[in-house]
């Protein structure tokens, strides 16, 4: 099972429940942030690391969450 599978699952249990949506970043080994675009942002993938991960990935995407939960509406 890949990310884009696990990620539908993971969806249609929390949809099925009527749970908040997730945020989900996919760790990939493409560095092209292009590159699997259309399928991640379809599965509903909010963001991506690419491998091999630095640091400053990880602060990247914290900080593109960040925004993105303040747009959110809260429960």
């Amino acid at each position: 099972m890949d990310g884009f599978e696990v990620t539908r699952k993971i969806r249609e249990h929390l949809q099925a429940n009527k749970l908040p949506e997730p945020y989900i970043v996919a760790l990939t080994a493409s560095n092209n942030a292009e590159e699997g675009k259309h399928e991640r942002i379809q599965v509903g993938m909010k963001d991506f690391i690419p491998k091999p991960a630095k640091r400053g990935h990880f602060e990247a995407a914290f900080e593109r969450y960040f925004e993105w939960s303040k747009e959110r509406p809260q429960n």
